[in-house]
């Protein structure tokens, strides 16, 4: 599966990521979904980490992802997905990610080594539980 994405929206998310280090950032990423499995990202939103423990893991308030599906919905979009960032460590999905995923939802995980990006990598959980993904990230101007 392919998640295209603007250059400009990246520079986005690594931007809001790199504001909240060494805490997890998190947002919620809206587009379209197509017949060929491809996913376009057109908006992405900044979310409050709400987590008790945001140095090592990220919580979004419910009262928001629920505006950004009304949002989504009011453009004629959906939300498709997540990012979050991992400070100091890969941009791998975790346990706890495991744990909270949504089926059919991408989440994008950026990794950050003290305050610079050093990847970012998109991901689907499987079906059955087991674990995630990988997608193919394809970034455009």
């Amino acid at each position: 599966m392919d998640v295209v994405v603007s250059s400009k929206l990246i520079d986005l998310v690594k931007t809001y990521c790199k504001s909240e280090y060494p805490n997890e950032a998190c947002g919620v990423l809206i587009g379209r979904r197509f017949s060929n499995n491809e996913i376009q990202i057109t908006k992405v939103l900044r979310a409050k980490n709400v987590s008790p423990t945001p140095r090592v893991t990220y919580d979004l308030d419910p009262l928001f992802v629920a505006q950004s599906h009304e949002l989504a919905e009011q453009e004629g979009l959906e939300v498709v997905g997540f990012y979050h960032s991992h400070p100091n460590h890969s941009p791998n999905p975790s346990l706890t990610d495991l744990k909270f995923a949504w089926p059919d939802t991408v989440y994008l995980i950026v990794s950050l080594k003290q305050e610079l990006v050093t990847k970012v990598k998109a991901w689907i959980r499987k079906e059955d539980k087991s674990g995630f993904n990988p997608l193919n990230l394809i970034i455009v101007d």
